[in-house]
């Protein structure tokens, strides 16, 4: 049978077919050409190849697309990441763990934690300057910055000292320091004395290490007083995380110092419910629960309830009856406004049994026994090898050592 070949566009001949196939046009008058028409064509094993081969590069083509979009929706998120949360600092990269960790710290509601002893009518504390002359104006603006909240709890009164390498606490003080105390692994320590009959605190310590803080780095050395400063009140971590979202106060871990320089609203409020408002502070009227140091899943609103620090009872801040210097005598927003406190005279004899229950807690706690526990507690410290977070020592019967290390 004779085959006849069809060409393609550019010339060359492809399948041949049988002449029969085609036919030629009878009506052409010239006789000079054939007009051929292409009549059912079946297909071939080499069609089916190649129909073959189109699907497989569609599918690959689809998937390719697929991945690359992936890839490119994945290169936006990790953008943001970067630069919206870490300040485009490759230092902020959270490891592998704190990527699915990132607050490890469960939270302690004002109830529960240790405080200074205190009538209800804010902290007084001394404060003791011990640092270097370079560190005084983080130490002033520190101090300030915790002095001047809203709602007012604290009243500061610092005290300049020479400088002080050993930094020992001494009794119903503060004291704050800064050294090269070496690799610690540590940029600031607060260690703190709390009586755990009471659950009151009675001395601290704070130390900046300048082993870790490189060429006065002024952010570094801002956020680390503010802190260490903020444990020296009874103050917990808000968070405890490097790498992720700051919250905007100094008392939350973060390697970005810079967004967390001074307290914020959630530590007043937190020193509020520890202690009370100072004589002549605003009042104030806090709205939904009290805040706990740790923001996610926290406890309620604090329960403050009846007794004083003179019978033991290290829950209630206000003793029996209330608050009776702050808001007008009665009125605090943690108590109950008609259950006592009202009548002047019951309310001197009230403040001095609560004194006198005050100094029994103090007695027994020299500066020298203070000094000694100290020494003992810092070498256990560098023989464990603490780096962060916070520990405690049993350093005598109802007395333990309270220590918050700032991780370098």
């Amino acid at each position: 049978m004779k085959n006849t070949y069809s060409y393609d566009n550019n010339g060359t001949h492809s399948v041949p077919y049988p002449e029969e196939n085609f036919k030629a046009n009878d009506n052409n008058s010239s006789g000079s050409s054939t007009d051929l028409e292409e009549a059912s064509v079946p297909a071939t094993p080499l069609d089916d190849e190649m129909n073959s081969q189109r699907n497989v590069s569609r599918h690959r083509w689809t998937c390719g697309s697929i991945a690359m979009t992936l890839i490119a929706v994945g290169g936006v998120i990790t953008l943001i990441y970067f630069y919206a949360i870490l300040d485009g600092d490759v230092n902020n990269l959270p490891s592998f763990e704190g990527i699915f960790d990132q607050s490890p710290f469960e939270g302690v509601a004002p109830e529960d934690a240790s405080r200074w002893a205190n009538f209800g009518t804010g902290l007084n504390l001394e404060v003791a300057n011990c640092l270097e002359r370079r560190w005084y104006p983080f130490f002033d603006k520190a101090i300030a910055d915790w002095d001047t909240g809203y709602p007012d709890a604290l009243t500061l009164e610092p005290t300049i000292r020479e400088p002080e390498y050993e930094c020992n606490a001494e009794h119903g003080k503060v004291k704050v320091c800064n050294g090269d105390y070496g690799e610690t692994g540590w940029k600031g320590q607060a260690e703190v004395f709390i009586d755990t009959t009471t659950n009151t605190i009675f001395a601290v310590s704070a130390r900046m290490n300048e082993f870790y803080i490189v060429g006065n780095d002024a952010d570094v050395m801002q956020y680390a007083m503010c802190h260490e400063l903020g444990h020296a009140w009874g103050l917990h971590h808000t968070d405890e995380s490097f790498t992720n979202r700051d919250l905007g106060n100094c008392m939350d871990y973060t390697n970005r110092h810079h967004n967390n320089l001074t307290p914020d609203r959630s530590n007043y409020e937190f020193l509020h419910a520890m202690y009370g408002l100072v004589p002549g502070a605003e009042p104030f009227n806090p709205p939904t629960p009290a805040p706990t140091m740790a923001p996610i899943g926290a406890a309620g609103a604090p329960t403050l309830t009846g007794g004083s620090f003179a019978d033991g009872n290290p829950g209630s801040v206000f003793g029996p009856g209330g608050n009776p210097g702050s808001n007008g005598g009665g009125n605090s927003p943690w108590s109950n406004p008609g259950s006592g406190g009202n009548n002047e005279e019951d309310e001197k004899e009230d403040k001095k049994e609560k004194k006198d229950g005050k100094d029994r807690d103090l007695q027994g706690y020299t500066n020298e026994w203070i000094q000694s526990v100290l020494e003992a507690a810092r070498m256990q410290e560098n023989a464990q090898e603490y780096e962060s977070g916070e520990y405690e020592m049993q350093v005598a019967e109802g007395v333990v050592l309270r220590v918050h290390n700032l991780g370098a």
